[in-house]
């Protein structure tokens, strides 16, 4: 979309400087990094969410999966309404898909081999908006209420006898708006056992700015700047804005079309030759630097950057039989406490990590864990060791360590909880939980972040290709929130996000789970660790 109110060249008349060089003055002034969003034919970027489970029982068919999408930091209101500038997140696609060995007959889960006279059932998708009292002390009362926005379906019929061409299913062009505060449910509705069982959905969101020290300044520290942490030094960082110079000729000059310097013709090819080229955002190859390099990059012309992302790293998901792991059988997934770790962990735990490559410069701004193997059934019946008895930890860190001579590591987020604390301050209770990034309360610290608990500010992940002793990394917090902040330990050299995960009994209520089938431990969806932010665009 255009900006520039163009004064036209009449017939006749004679020109003035405001028809060309005035004209043009007012493009030039956009390449340097004022090319908005709105001016652009793509002004927001896709992003996607997958979820996944290894098997969905037809016993206990009871998995729900639960998620937000938060505004970023830049945009977050603490009073949880959207305004008029909160950017809008788009639901544009869903698809479901499942393993069906490509059989007519459904798969035997004893064998492994399809059925030889059990044709498939109707499966269905729905994603739901919903209500709920987090804080409610009933456990039915605490089981939310729905409010249906979309459905894949895919018939038994064609599954059995069109063999995959509708497995996957996909449901497009679907423009729904997502609120930004609310929470929203995924539930499969099936008879049949089900498969490496996987739910994706395509979202879109306006491109944003990167977390430079001015945006970071301006939406948590009052106007005056300040960076994310972790974030490269501002030299680097920093926006590199370019410049195209119209020279606006004195009265009384001679109209020329090529003249080098006051040329009508030659300030054209200027603009043109600058659009022909292509406009440039991002400062990807030279953040990724530690030092300016010789050769020069290009500089920005687009103000926005980056887009939105948001991982679903997908945790402790199983198969076990009858759909969920308890005391009859859950000997087989747990790990012993080894002699280091603290009192507050439990004697025997449910364990799992992730890796997770940096492909792309970003910066975290929110965390969330979902305990989607808390089934309403566990709920409403969990055995002898109530919800508000069990203990769950979750971590997100920055490694160093894979294919080099040392290791390290920075903590990200960090949360661990009872899953029914007196004061929750989870988003469903028992279900949905925010996950603070590391802050820092000491005097000397930074601002703190935005977000629906006492946060840290955006926390910055990339890789970097050279290094100086002059230190190439701003300050980032401690897990300790009275520790002052401190220049991370890495200093760069950030290769993966781990995600790491425990759960398990309350230490002072039993040292393990108790035996017996009656004894639920989790369900087949297993434990969703969300992580949201920025990510920065490759061109």
């Amino acid at each position: 979309m255009a900006k520039v109110d163009d004064k036209k060249l009449p017939i006749g008349v004679k020109i003035e400087p405001s028809h060309v060089t005035g004209n043009l003055s007012s493009i030039a002034s956009n390449f340097a990094g004022n090319f908005t969003k709105d001016q652009r034919q793509q002004g927001s970027a896709p992003f996607s969410v997958s979820w996944s489970v290894s098997q969905l029982d037809n016993v206990v068919a009871d998995t729900k999966f639960y998620f937000t999408l938060p505004p970023l930091q830049d945009h977050f209101n603490t009073d949880r309404v959207a305004q008029a500038d909160t950017p809008t997140i788009v639901l544009d696609s869903i698809s479901l898909s499942f393993d069906q060995m490509n059989q007519g007959h459904v798969i035997d889960q004893n064998t492994g081999q399809p059925s030889t006279t059990t044709l498939w059932s109707d499966v269905k998708l729905i994603l739901s908006k919903i209500t709920n009292n987090p804080t409610s002390s009933s456990a039915i009362d605490s089981i939310p209420k729905t409010n249906k926005l979309a459905e894949v379906f895919i018939s038994g019929l064609d599954l059995s006898q069109m063999l995959n061409t509708k497995n996957p299913a996909i449901l497009r062009d679907l423009s729904i708006v997502m609120d930004p505060y609310d929470v929203y449910q995924w539930n499969i509705e099936h008879t049949d056992v089900l498969f490496s069982v996987t739910i994706k959905a395509s979202f879109n969101h306006p491109v944003v700015e990167r977390d430079t020290q001015e945006v970071v300044g301006n939406y948590l520290n009052g106007g005056t700047d300040y960076p994310a942490q972790n974030a490269p030094i501002n030299t680097l960082y920093g926006r590199d804005n370019d410049t195209l110079n119209i020279n606006t000729p004195a009265t009384g000059s001679v109209i020329s079309a090529e003249d080098a310097q006051y040329g009508v013709q030659t300030h054209f090819e200027q603009v043109d030759r600058k659009m022909l080229q292509g406009l440039e955002a991002g400062r990807f190859t030279t953040h990724n630097q530690s030092e300016v390099a010789a050769t020069p990059y290009p500089k920005e012309a687009l103000k926005e950057d980056s887009g939105y992302f948001c991982w679903n790293i997908n945790m402790l998901k199983h198969a076990a039989a009858g759909g969920e792991i308890n005391g009859s059988n859950v000997d087989g997934y747990q790990f012993a406490k080894s002699g280091s770790a603290p009192s507050t962990v439990p004697g025997k735990f449910l364990y799992d990590k992730a890796l997770v490559p940096i492909p792309y410069p970003l910066t975290i701004h929110h965390v969330f864990l979902e305990m989607s193997g808390i089934t309403d059934q566990i709920r409403l019946l969990p055995g002898a060791i109530t919800l508000d008895k069990r203990y769950v930890e979750v971590g997100v860190g920055i490694l160093h360590g894979v294919r080099a001579q040392q290791y390290d590591y920075l903590q990200v987020a960090h949360l661990d909880t009872m899953l029914t604390p007196v004061s929750t301050t989870a988003l469903l209770k028992e279900r949905l939980f925010p996950v603070p990034i590391v802050h820092s309360t000491h005097g000397s610290a930074g601002p703190l972040g935005k977000g629906y608990v006492t946060q840290g500010r955006p926390y910055y992940a990339g890789r970097q290709y050279a290094f100086s002793s002059s230190g190439n990394r701003e300050n980032v917090c401690n897990v300790d929130p009275t520790v002052a902040e401190a220049a991370p330990s890495l200093n760069g050299f950030d290769q993966y996000i781990e995600v790491r995960c425990i759960y398990g009994v309350e230490p002072s209520t039993a040292a393990e789970w108790p035996a017996g089938s009656a004894n639920k431990v989790l369900g087949a969806g297993g434990i969703n660790v969300y992580i949201i932010g920025k990510m920065q665009l490759q061109r």
